[in-house]
C-alpha cells in the first residue's frame, strides 16, 4: 500500500469483490512455498551441481519445446547457449556412470 498509493484503495471501490484476487494472491504464495520446498528438497537429495545441470537442461528444453509447439524462431543466441548447456548436461551424467 505504501507503494501503490491511492491506487490500492481505488481498485477495492471498483471491484465488486476482491476475493478473486485474494485467492490468486494466496495460491501464488502456495505454489512458491511449494517451488522453494521441492529446490530444498532436490538440492538435499542430490546436489546443487545436479540441481544447477536440470535448471540448464529445462532452459535448454523450453526453448525447443517452443520451437515445436508454437514455431517461434530460435535466434543465434538462444541456439549458442542450449547447445552447450545441453552436451554438458549429457556429459554430467556420463561421468557419473
Amino acid at each position: 500500500m505504501l507503494v501503490e498509493g491511492s491506487g490500492v484503495i481505488n481498485w477495492f471501490y471498483t471491484h465488486e469483490s476482491v476475493w478473486p484476487a485474494l485467492i490468486i494472491i494466496f495460491s501464488s504464495g502456495v505454489l512458491a512455498f511449494c517451488l522453494n520446498f521441492s529446490i530444498f528438497y532436490v538440492i538435499h537429495s542430490t546436489t546443487a551441481v545436479t540441481f544447477n545441470v536440470a535448471g540448464n537442461l529445462k532452459v535448454a528444453v523450453a526453448v525447443l519445446v517452443s520451437w515445436l509447439i508454437f514455431h517461434n524462431p530460435i535466434s543465434y543466441m538462444n541456439a549458442v547457449g542450449s547447445a552447450p548447456a545441453t552436451r554438458n548436461s549429457a556429459d554430467t551424467q556420463d561421468s557419473k556412470e
